[in-house]
């Protein structure tokens, strides 16, 4: 039993992976427009629960401070300030209270993304969009899962640089391996 275990560990530490030959579709942003008759904090709630509703439809899972920037940005507003992060809040919770939208730590998605988790490649993104902790842990585990069913049991140093890669960085820096770690082993597989 214990040569077998250790033939196991073995193979494991002996896995190369080549660059990444997984495929995941470009992170897509909301680009939503609206008339500027109304400030975002004033505008009437079912109106801001629409407007983020189809922000977390395109982008979600998405972090709370992405989703406030998003809304501002629907109004052509640059900043978020105080009035609108706290009505993009409430809206939110009321969209949850309603069932349309779920929320998982500060992230926000639909029940379907809930559901099947999609990955993105943030390539062609910038910050904060491609923070570490823009990342959410569903996202995160939901790469590891299929990196580890396309190429098999990687170990967790190669898995964090695959997930890197696969998300759309070029390296993976100090705080997002131990966002990554902190992922992987809070959320054993």
């Amino acid at each position: 039993m214990i040569k077998e275990s250790e033939e196991r560990d073995a193979e494991v530490k002996n896995i190369v992976l080549e660059e990444p030959s997984i495929s995941v579709p470009l992170y897509r942003k909301a680009n939503i427009v609206i008339g500027a008759n109304h400030e975002p904090h004033e505008r009437p709630i079912n109106d801001a629960i629409n407007v983020i509703r189809e922000i977390v439809n395109v982008e979600g899972p998405i972090h709370i401070d992405e989703i406030a920037r998003r809304y501002a940005a629907s109004h052509g507003k640059s900043r978020v300030g105080s009035r609108i992060s706290e009505y993009v809040t409430k809206a939110l919770t009321k969209a949850q209270h309603g069932g349309q939208l779920k929320k998982n730590g500060p992230f926000w998605c639909t029940n379907e993304q809930l559901t099947n988790v999609p990955i993105r490649d943030r390539s062609s993104e910038t910050v904060p969009t491609t923070n570490a902790e823009s990342i959410s842990s569903m996202e995160i585990i939901a790469c590891a899962n299929l990196i580890e069913k396309e190429s098999g049991k990687v170990d967790d140093d190669e898995l964090v640089r695959v997930i890197a890669k696969t998300l759309g960085f070029k390296r993976a820096g100090p705080d997002f391996q131990m966002h990554v770690k902190k992922c992987l082993t809070k959320n054993k597989r």
